[in-house]
């Protein structure tokens, strides 16, 4: 037995072992997670999708064919701000249309899940759970409860 045989053996004794109730086969799935702020008004917004990892590829590639690059931000489209401030005015609206509604399309074709949650910065500065570690911003906070609606929307939809 060489090497090779015994990585094999290995990676097919991990299904066996994390999950013994499994058929025999493990889903991998992707998250992606988006934020954005409004300082005027302290609310922060988070986002998060899941995919299936063989669906991810060729989303990414219709998302950077449409949008030029995978780093992107929903605010920033919708308020037309940073790589989307040559699209202000109503001479632009239609290209604006155009974009948030193929993003709206690729989202709802490529993804099986999506969360979003949303908190006032004021209210986590006022009664964040300290002691806990890591749950000081409203960041930590949304991204916690819009990943355990993934979580929990994967659990209902049969993923594990």
């Amino acid at each position: 037995m060489g090497l090779a045989d015994i990585q094999d053996d290995v990676w097919d004794d991990i299904p066996d072992q994390h999950f013994p109730d499994s058929p025999g086969y493990i889903a991998v799935l992707r998250a992606y997670v988006d934020a954005s702020t409004r300082d005027d008004s302290g609310l922060l917004c988070v986002s998060a999708y899941l995919f299936e990892s063989g669906r991810v590829r060729r989303f990414r590639q219709q998302w950077r064919d449409t949008f030029g690059s995978e780093s992107f931000s929903w605010a920033d489209l919708i308020a037309r701000s940073k790589p989307f401030k040559h699209l202000r005015g109503p001479e632009n609206n239609r290209e604006h249309d155009r974009l948030v509604a193929a993003g709206v399309s690729l989202v709802r074709e490529y993804t099986i899940a999506g969360s979003i949650a949303s908190c006032w910065m004021q209210d986590v500065q006022n009664h964040a759970p300290t002691w806990i570690k890591g749950f000081g911003h409203a960041y930590s906070i949304a991204g916690h409860m819009a990943m355990a609606g993934l979580a929990s929307s994967a659990k209902a939809n049969g993923y594990r």
